[in-house]
């Protein structure tokens, strides 16, 4: 038993703590952000058709199937054209500075704000739909 723990333990310290190159994970990084930043940027021309009052869910609509179930505290309707270009915009600014490595941190956090929040949408449009 102690020594399969013990390889367990060699194995572990290995994964994580053998020096690499960054090269490769750089790359991956870079690949996945630039697929990321295609996959959404298309939406920002049709925010109309998800996100505006005059959409597939309309706020009052979504405030009904909302009916207070789930909240998380960022959690927005924002009906102003305006703002969702904006929020959408920062979303993709976000994913950019992630795939460049640019304050990551700061990046990571309004990424997944944004995407939570896509997320948020998505549950209520199929939960009304079936209702």
């Amino acid at each position: 038993m102690r020594g399969i723990l013990s390889s367990v333990w060699r194995s572990w310290d290995w994964f994580w703590f053998t020096p690499v190159d960054l090269k490769l994970i750089s790359v991956f990084r870079i690949i996945f952000g630039v697929g990321a930043f295609l996959f959404y940027l298309p939406r920002q021309f049709q925010l109309e058709r998800y996100y505006y009052e005059t959409g597939m869910l309309p706020l009052d609509m979504a405030m009904q199937v909302y009916g207070g179930k789930y909240h998380a505290f960022y959690f927005v309707f924002p009906t102003n054209p305006m703002w969702i270009q904006t929020m959408h915009a920062v979303f993709l600014l976000a994913i950019l500075g992630l795939t460049l490595g640019f304050y990551s941190r700061f990046w990571a956090l309004h990424s997944f704000m944004g995407r939570r929040q896509d997320c948020d949408f998505l549950v209520f449009v199929f939960d009304s739909s079936s209702k």
